[in-house]
């Protein structure tokens, strides 16, 4: 079993996506994503959404017909998900969403926005989840509503195993997140702060 890829063999796997060389850069970058983001005032839940998205970010760079490595995939890897850290830690505002999506019922007990501003949110988020596809509707239904598992999940709405339930998760809250963020009340309230 091959342990280690050459940059060429990286790329070369992204672009076919080899879903062997994704699951070795999720195992080679997750703790160092992680032990960045907590040295940096973050949690694990912020580690485990910044890497999907700088993963997500390399994913679609890679794939670009003009796209050209000028270093170490290392080298550029870490670029991705400092200025990915960088750009989310700039945006406070974002700590608001991960307040109401809290990855274990440890982490929400947080009193972090005013009552006004949570109610707010709620509401937004409810509007911007019925523009959500069913699917997406369900899976975030289970998880957060009824706090079911991610085998729960993957046996109920028939996906093929636990970790394909956990990424439809991100991919649907990550949407969900885009919107909220890009709706006009949204953007109001987080100005005034």
């Amino acid at each position: 079993m091959v342990t280690s890829y050459s940059d060429r063999e990286i790329v070369k796997g992204l672009r076919e996506h080899n879903n062997g060389i994704i699951k070795h850069l999720y195992n080679k970058y997750h703790l160092i994503v992680q032990d960045y983001i907590l040295n940096n005032s973050g949690n694990k839940t912020i580690a485990e959404d910044i890497l999907q998205e700088s993963m997500i970010k390399v994913y679609k760079e890679i794939r670009k017909s003009d796209f050209e490595l000028k270093c170490s995939f290392d080298s550029y890897f870490t670029s991705i998900y400092k200025n990915t850290w960088k750009r989310n830690s700039r945006n406070s505002s974002n700590s608001l969403i991960y307040d109401l999506f809290p990855e274990t019922a440890d982490d929400s007990g947080k009193e972090i926005v005013s009552k006004k501003k949570q109610m707010l949110l709620i509401q937004i988020t409810m509007d911007q989840f019925k523009l959500l596809k069913n699917g997406c509707k369900e899976t975030l239904e289970m998880f957060y509503l009824e706090n079911a598992s991610m085998e729960e999940i993957a046996s109920q709405l028939n996906y093929k195993n636990q970790q394909i339930a956990k990424n439809k998760r991100y991919r649907c809250l990550w949407y969900l997140k885009s919107l909220i963020m890009k709706h006009k009340l949204y953007k109001q309230f987080t100005d005034e702060e």
